[in-house]
């Protein structure tokens, strides 16, 4: 399902898929997220029958990018995450401002002037579990502006 090449290094003019999914990573926060979210719509089937999924169903949704996976594609434009619960997200390389390394994956930070409050828009890129390599692909791609 997944066109992934089958070395670690990827050159700037191909194009990489990969999936990421942070619920594979750790499943026992997932677990017990979706534990603690069960017994709440439990204790509240009495009362109301029809808002108990509902607090079961908001909270994965909200957070639909850890407990379902996300699809990534990188070009030599810029990268692009597909997923079930929000419409495809695409950056492109010369917007992004900063790339911050953190534990489960890569932020992309994008600044953006949109609103007055908001600083920058940011892409969480998740790494796959397969084949960790995520920072040689945006080694490829991208370089930091001067």
């Amino acid at each position: 399902m997944n066109a992934v090449s089958t070395s670690l290094t990827t050159s700037q003019d191909e194009i990489t898929r990969w999936a990421g999914w942070p619920l594979r990573q750790r499943p026992a926060l997932g677990v017990l997220i979706l534990g603690v979210l069960l017994l709440v719509a439990y204790a509240l089937w009495e009362e109301s029958p029809w808002i108990a999924p509902l607090v079961v169903l908001v909270p994965l949704l909200v957070n639909g990018r850890y407990f379902f996976p996300t699809r990534f594609e990188a070009t030599a434009q810029g990268i692009t995450a597909t997923h079930a619960t929000f419409a495809p997200r695409s950056i492109r390389w010369d917007a992004v401002d900063q790339i911050v390394l953190d534990r489960p994956g890569v932020w992309l930070v994008v600044p953006t002037k949109t609103h007055r409050f908001s600083k920058a828009r940011i892409m969480p890129v998740y790494e796959d579990m397969a084949t960790p390599r995520v920072g040689s692909i945006l080694a490829n791609h991208w370089e930091p502006q001067s």
